[in-house]
């Protein structure tokens, strides 16, 4: 049985899975297994899956696209390892993530371990570094006001808890990382964070992203809200997921575009009712 299961789901990104699997050969951590999810990939995925020789390497396939947290849960369930790492198809890791992250949670018995981060925009070339500490001692309180542990390609959890929180929620349209840590962080698990960027997280195709769907958003948002309705930092929650609608508004032009043509379509309804009121 392996140490550790890495989860990659992925859908019609075939080169930039590649790249991310390749960068999981180059771990100087081998005791790993490795469960790819084509999420019902259209292109050469299916294709490049079936070619890959290594007996670490298990692939599995949706016929039809069914969203990354029932992806993530599918790799799970057929998997073995102690430990869980993520990996999204269009991410990479450092050769070292690996064995520093299991070294600092076999040594401080932690829970959940993410990292820093080398933020890469489709837009530009250059490295953007990025790690979020907890606002408060509280981390339940903390991961109510935002994320800071960030994107799961950064993760290592351990099997037992993700089980105990129960998994990646499949009714979640979007935010679903976002969703297991609240869920972690409520149950009081240990956690802790490496300030050392381990990750390569590209953001490379603002219309795919379901951060720069308005709608997908608004509705990923209202679900938490209403799943926490009686959590008592919601408060919290709500102000932290208007905050991140504005940095979307900023940084996407897709989301932003979006939100104007919602805009826009509420401004022509009300003057349609007004006009018809008449």
């Amino acid at each position: 049985m392996p140490k550790i299961s890495i989860i990659i789901p992925t859908y019609n990104r075939c080169e930039t899975l590649k790249r991310a699997i390749a960068s999981v050969f180059e771990q100087s951590f081998t005791d790993y297994e490795v469960i790819v999810v084509d999420d019902g990939s259209t292109d050469q995925t299916p294709a490049y899956c079936s070619s890959i020789n290594n007996p670490q390497v298990v692939c599995r396939r949706f016929e039809e696209n069914r969203g990354g947290n029932t992806a993530r849960n599918e790799g799970v369930a057929h998997s073995s390892g102690e430990l869980l790492a993520f990996l999204d198809d269009d991410d990479r890791w450092m050769p070292r993530k690996l064995e520093k992250q299991i070294a600092v949670m076999q040594d401080d018995s932690v829970d959940l371990c993410y990292t820093a981060k080398n933020v890469i925009s489709w837009k530009v070339t250059a490295k953007r570094y990025s790690f979020l500490k907890p606002r408060y001692r509280d981390l339940h309180k903390s991961i109510m006001r935002d994320n800071f542990i960030g994107s799961t390609s950064s993760v290592i959890m351990r099997r037992s808890v993700l089980e105990e929180v129960g998994g990646f929620d499949p009714n979640l349209p979007g935010l679903q990382d976002y969703d297991v840590y609240i869920r972690i962080l409520r149950k009081g698990y240990k956690i802790k964070g490496i300030p050392e960027p381990l990750v390569d997280y590209h953001v490379i195709d603002e219309k795919r992203s379901i951060s720069c769907s308005l709608d997908e958003f608004s509705r990923a948002s209202q679900y938490l809200i209403e799943k926490y309705h009686d959590d008592p930092y919601l408060h919290l929650l709500k102000r932290g997921l208007r905050i991140i609608t504005i940095k979307r508004l900023v940084k996407s032009r897709q989301f932003l575009l979006d939100s104007i043509r919602v805009l826009f379509k509420r401004v022509i309804g009300i003057l349609t009712k007004k006009s018809s009121g008449k």
